[in-house]
């Protein structure tokens, strides 16, 4: 099946170079006996359908002669652009090397061993991760492929054996963990009852600084006391209009008197009512001898 002339970089190709069955220009040409070229693939249908030439109506058949080297060279030089849709220019000569390694839209074969499909090149690397016939590791160790994973998997029992390695080193992550949490834990117990201990001493240490500046100021607020008391005491007793007197403590009966009257018998004033009236007989009776 020739190529089709809108591929071409030249817009008129000499009609020697154009297949009289297909119409496009000569891919595979081939000579036959009756002197017309041929495409190889339009002479084997032409051959399957009928026996005699499309020109000349004679036998169809290969020549035993060759086609002339100044023609192939001719047809080999022709420019065309890659009809699969690359845009690349090539000679016709080399077009069929360009497709099986260059071109991204030719079709190739997959390198899966065992693999028989045909896929486009730009398409190849999605396939490969795909594809059953490729080449994967099992749990095991083993490179197998991957159609035939899944029977070798419940045969050897790997999953199995995999999941059981997951667990036993899931459980000593998990035990290693807890031991390390455990230090942690110790270590921040230690550090807060020695920052316990700091404070329990600290408190002990104003507790005692206060304790003996309340001991060392406690004569001075007695003595404070005492004085505002006597204080308060004669500005109570003292009358309005009159003068205030100073009061402190009886010479014989140690209770609060007016200095001015603190003599010997001063006590008889303060001792009581009964005691008032026993003064004052007395003091009648002596004034009733003087006489």
């Amino acid at each position: 099946m020739g190529l089709n002339i809108k591929h071409f970089e030249e817009d008129n190709i000499d009609s020697k170079f154009i297949c009289s069955h297909c119409h496009g220009v000569f891919v595979d040409p081939v000579l036959c006996k009756c002197g017309h070229i041929l495409c190889w693939v339009c002479f084997k249908r032409r051959k399957k359908r009928k026996s005699n030439c499309l020109v000349c109506s004679e036998e169809l058949a290969v020549s035993s002669e060759a086609l002339e080297g100044e023609w192939l060279k001719e047809l080999g030089e022709l420019k065309v652009i890659c009809p699969k849709g690359c845009k690349k220019v090539a000679a016709l000569e080399f077009l069929t090397q360009h497709f099986d390694n260059e071109c991204e839209f030719a079709l190739t074969s997959c390198t899966s061993k065992g693999c028989n499909k045909k896929v486009r090149r730009t398409d190849l690397p999605d396939h490969l991760t795909k594809c059953d016939f490729r080449l994967v590791s099992c749990c095991c160790g083993v490179q197998i492929r991957f159609l035939e994973l899944r029977q070798h998997q419940l045969a050897q029992k790997c999953v199995v054996k995999q999941n059981l390695q997951v667990i036993v080193r899931k459980r000593r992550e998990m035990e290693q963990a807890i031991r390390d949490h455990r230090l942690a834990m110790q270590k921040q117990c230690f550090e807060e009852e020695c920052e316990q201990r700091r404070m329990i001493k600290s408190k002990q240490g104003c507790s005692r600084l206060t304790t003996a500046m309340s001991v060392r100021s406690e004569p001075a607020m007695s003595s404070v006391a005492k004085e505002t008391g006597v204080a308060r005491l004669s500005s109570s007793h003292s009358a309005p209009g009159t003068l205030r007197r100073t009061v402190s403590n009886c010479r014989h009966c140690g209770k609060l008197y007016s200095k001015r009257n603190n003599h010997k018998r001063a006590c008889t004033w303060h001792f009581g009512i009964a005691d008032v009236f026993v003064s004052i007989f007395f003091r009648l009776l002596a004034f009733i001898m003087v006489e």
